[in-house]
């Protein structure tokens, strides 16, 4: 998937809007702040960083990673936590590495091949979600704060999300079918499902993971599997989003 063709100006001018479109969803038009789980957001902004690697490339989409983040705190917040910097280093190589990874990811010519892949990766992490679901009978977090899980709460997560799971490849095979019978092979979907999936795991998963661990001393595997929960919510979440910002920008400027 190569980058648009774009005058420096016009790259200037898309991470300024992108920026700013980022703050709004993220801090704003965003779920965040549960009582239960303070550590978790779920918000398409992140989904922006991605695209905005895709289309300006990896230092741009660093740019505007890192800012969104930091720019965000200082201009709309609601949480009244301290800034928080090794989380805006997070967004930063989020917006960085998303160009390589999607550049990765489109040297798998079959598409069957990336959706082993991708069914692959997936099923991992619900299995060690079904793992922890069935071992775990109530959460401590920071604060001595504790509740107990309940046996239909772990059986109503686990359905919920295989049926978020399973959700999603009907919905590839429909947008598949769809660009097959319009001839628009523009748009590599299953490199960029597989992208935005090791995307997540790298980073919300495992380093965002950690590093709320750190900041707000909360059992790593606590974060790690509410964030899982929330992974089977972003994939698909962000895998239409940015169809349908790469076919909007797809009209008016060229690869």
């Amino acid at each position: 998937m190569n980058t648009f063709k774009l005058s420096h100006v016009q790259r200037i001018s898309l991470a300024g809007i992108f920026l700013a479109l980022i703050i709004v969803f993220t801090k704003v038009l965003s779920i965040q702040n549960l009582p239960a789980l303070p550590f978790v957001r779920i918000s398409i902004g992140p989904a922006l960083i991605i695209f905005s690697s895709i289309t300006l490339g990896p230092i741009y989409g660093g740019i505007v990673g890192g800012l969104s983040d930091l720019l965000g705190y200082f201009i709309v917040d609601f949480t009244g936590l301290p800034p928080y910097y090794l989380i805006t280093l997070q967004y930063l190589l989020l917006g960085f590495c998303s160009y390589f990874v999607i550049k990765l990811f489109s040297l798998i010519k079959r598409p069957s091949i990336s959706l082993i892949v991708n069914i692959s990766l997936m099923s991992i992490i619900y299995i060690a979600l079904l793992i922890y679901l069935t071992y775990q009978d109530h959460i401590t977090l920071s604060g001595g704060a504790s509740f107990v899980l309940e046996n239909w709460m772990k059986i109503v997560t686990a359905i919920v999300v295989f049926i978020l799971f399973a959700l999603l490849y009907v919905f590839v095979y429909l947008i598949h079918r769809y660009f097959k019978k319009r001839n628009e092979d523009k748009i590599p979907l299953f490199s960029l499902l597989n992208a935005i999936t090791v995307l997540e795991i790298l980073f919300p998963l495992f380093l965002g993971s950690a590093l709320k661990t750190y900041y707000f001393e909360v059992p790593f595997l606590i974060i790690f599997m509410a964030q899982a929960i929330v992974f089977f919510i972003d994939i698909p979440l962000y895998f239409f989003f940015i169809i349908l910002l790469l076919r909007l920008i797809s009209r008016y400027y060229k690869r």
